[in-house]
């Protein structure tokens, strides 16, 4: 079992699947003998994805810093 924070903020049930999307800014240059280059550059923007429980009443499987609290706390 995990914790999913954000920043200081403890989400009660983690989710099932967090996603990562790294936005690259790398290029591929084509050379004269056919071959491939790639020119690697820092990374861009990176996205989260993921969807959350956010309960409306206590429930044993959740986790609360300090009891319970409502979702729209969250």
């Amino acid at each position: 079992m995990y914790s999913l924070y954000l920043e200081e903020t403890l989400f009660p049930v983690a989710p099932a699947k967090i996603s990562l999307k790294i936005k690259n800014q790398n290029a591929t240059i084509n050379l004269i003998n056919e071959s491939e280059v790639n020119i690697l550059k820092s990374p861009g923007l990176t996205e989260i994805g993921f969807k959350v429980l956010l309960p409306n009443s206590r429930y044993p499987f959740a986790q609360y810093a300090g009891g319970f609290k409502p979702p729209n706390i969250f």
